[in-house]
């Protein structure tokens, strides 16, 4: 996992799971920005380390998550990280039940890298 930290507060995180899938690759299986903090470019730079991540130690992999269908907010992030919408199947829900989800899909996780001059660091 991957940690944005300013001072002792931790700002959001990025759990990745390489070789997650025969077919779409590695995943980021969970992306969280503390609410406090959105608007300041950490999901975009927790994607760009997962990326990093992943074209280090599985060079020429792709990237890909599953986001649920109704979280309109998360996939135009996605889409506008470049990530493409491809499969779509029931994902887990929080409570246990199950809703629709669609699976996007970075083939080149380097469009995800980025540089940045913010005030926290990846760890």
């Amino acid at each position: 996992g991957i940690l944005a930290c300013a001072g002792n507060e931790l700002l959001g995180f990025v759990w990745v799971r390489l070789d997650a899938d025969p077919k779409w690759g590695s995943a980021i299986d969970n992306l969280h920005v503390n609410p406090s903090a959105k608007g300041r470019g950490i999901g975009r730079r927790l994607m760009a380390g997962a990326a990093g991540l992943i074209i280090r130690q599985r060079p020429g992999a792709a990237l890909h998550l599953w986001v649920l269908e109704a979280n309109h907010p998360a996939r135009g992030f996605y889409e506008r990280l470049g990530g493409v919408p491809n499969e779509r199947g029931s994902r887990p829900t929080g409570d246990g039940k199950r809703a629709p989800g669609i699976l996007y899909l970075w083939n080149d996780p380097t469009i995800l890298t980025v540089k940045t001059d913010e005030h926290f660091r990846l760890m």
